[in-house]
C-alpha cells in the first residue's frame, strides 16, 4: 500500500459536523409526593438551564473549531475534496477540462505523479492531441483559446510537458486562434454574432504557450500588446474591446479574476513591477483585495497568485485569509457567480493551487512565487 493508498483510506475528517450534545432530562418521581418544597424545584431548574448552557456553549466552540481551519487542514480538505470527487477516467465528468486542469495541478503539488494525479493529466493528454475534441472545435462546437491555453499550462507548471507525445501539434494548433490585432479567438460575441478576441483567450493561451516555450518573440509582443489595449483607467481590464466580462465566461467571470488572469500572463510575459500597466493593474487587484474580493474566491485565488508573483506579503496574506473563509463544510470551493449549487472542480482547483503556492509567502510558510507551500 502506497502513501496515497494510506491518505485515502484515512480520510481526514476536519470538516465532520461538530458532536452535538443532546441531555436527556427525564422527570423523577418523587418518593415523598407533593411533599417536594419550592426550593427543591428551583434548584432542579437552575440545575437544567446551567447543563442546558455548558452544552450549547461546547457546541459553539466545537462549530467555531470546524470552521476556523489552518492553512494545511484547508489545503488537506480541498485535496480531499478533489480526489473523492475525480472520476475514474481522471476527470470530473464531460466537458470538464476545464475543471479538470486546476484539479490535477493542485493534486501535483501535493503529490507529485502519484496515480490520481497521472490519471487526470494522462485524460487532460489525450484531450489534447485530440482535435476533435470539442475545445478544439470538434462536434460542431465553438473552439476557443483559452481552455487549452490552461491545460498546456497546467502541464508546463507541472513538470509534465513530457507527457506530451504530440506537444509540436498541439501548440501549433493553439498558435492558430491569434488573430492579426494579436489577440487569441474564443469568446461569442452575440452583437455581433460571431466569435471575437479576448484578454480570457488571449492570457490562457500566452501563459501555456509561453511556459512551454512554443511562441516566437514576435508573436509574444504582439499577443502581450493586445491585452494592454484592454486596460481601463482604473487599471482592470476589459474582457473584450466592447465588453467589460461576462459572467458565462468561466475562466474569467468577473473583471478582478480578468485582471488578476491577465496580470499572470503580462508577468509570464516578462513584464516587471516597474512597468505602468503593472503597476495600475496591482492597484485595481489591491483595492478588489480591500473589499473581499467583491466576494468572488475565483478572484481572490487568482489575486493571491499574483500578489505571490510581485512579493506583496501584505495583500497575500488578506486573499489568503478570504480564501480560507470560503471554504464549504465538504472541503471544497465555490465561486458565488457559478450556476451550480456545490463546490466545483474549478474553485477548488485554484484555490488549493494559490494557497499552496501564493499562501507559501505570507501564511506558515517560507519561500515565494511559485515555491509550494511546505506541509
Amino acid at each position: 500500500m502506497g502513501f496515497l493508498d494510506i491518505f485515502q483510506s484515512t480520510w481526514v475528517t476536519i470538516n465532520k459536523p461538530p458532536v452535538k450534545f443532546h441531555p436527556s432530562i427525564k422527570n423523577r418521581s418523587s418518593h415523598r409526593g407533593n411533599s417536594r418544597t419550592n426550593n427543591g424545584r428551583s434548584s432542579w431548574k437552575v440545575t437544567t438551564i446551567l447543563l442546558l448552557s455548558l452544552c450549547l456553549l461546547v457546541e459553539v466552540n466545537l462549530i467555531q473549531s470546524a470552521e476556523a481551519l489552518t492553512q494545511n487542514d484547508s489545503i488537506t480538505a480541498a485535496i480531499n475534496w478533489l480526489m473523492l470527487n475525480q472520476q475514474s477516467n481522471g476527470s470530473y465528468g464531460s466537458f470538464t477540462e476545464p475543471q479538470t486542469a486546476p484539479a490535477a495541478y493542485a493534486m501535483w503539488i501535493r503529490f507529485q505523479d502519484t496515480t490520481k494525479v497521472l490519471l487526470s493529466y494522462n485524460w487532460l493528454k489525450n484531450q489534447l492531441q485530440n482535435s476533435t475534441t470539442w475545445f478544439w472545435g470538434g462536434g460542431g462546437n465553438l473552439a476557443e483559446a483559452d481552455i487549452p491555453g490552461e491545460i498546456l499550462y497546467t502541464f508546463s507548471q507541472s513538470q509534465n510537458l513530457h507527457l506530451l507525445n504530440l506537444l509540436p501539434g498541439v501548440t501549433a494548433n493553439l498558435t492558430k486562434f491569434q488573430q492579426t490585432n494579436g489577440g487569441f479567438l474564443g469568446y461569442f460575441d452575440t452583437a455581433s454574432n460571431k466569435q471575437v478576441t479576448s484578454s480570457v483567450d488571449t492570457a490562457m493561451a500566452l501563459l501555456g504557450l509561453i511556459s512551454s516555450n512554443s511562441i516566437s518573440a514576435t508573436k509574444q509582443q504582439s499577443g502581450v500588446n493586445y491585452l494592454l489595449s484592454l486596460q481601463n483607467l482604473d487599471g482592470s481590464f476589459n474582457l473584450t474591446k466592447s465588453i467589460r466580462s461576462n459572467s458565462l465566461y468561466s475562466l474569467g467571470p468577473e473583471p478582478i479574476s480578468i485582471t488578476a488572469l491577465v496580470t499572470l500572463a503580462l508577468r509570464e510575459a516578462s513584464l516587471s513591477i516597474s512597468n505602468s500597466t503593472i503597476i495600475s493593474a496591482l492597484n485595481y487587484l489591491v483595492s478588489s483585495a480591500s473589499i473581499n474580493f467583491s466576494g468572488h474566491v475565483y478572484a481572490a485565488a487568482l489575486s493571491l497568485l499574483v500578489f505571490s508573483e510581485f512579493s506583496d506579503v501584505r495583500d497575500a496574506t488578506i486573499a489568503d485569509s478570504f480564501i480560507l473563509q470560503q471554504q464549504n463544510a465538504d472541503g471544497g470551493f465555490r465561486d458565488i457567480i457559478r450556476s451550480s449549487s456545490g463546490s466545483t472542480a474549478l474553485d477548488t482547483g485554484w484555490a488549493a493551487v494559490a494557497l499552496q503556492l501564493g499562501g507559501s509567502i505570507c501564511c506558515d510558510g517560507g519561500g515565494g512565487g511559485r515555491r509550494p507551500y511546505i506541509m
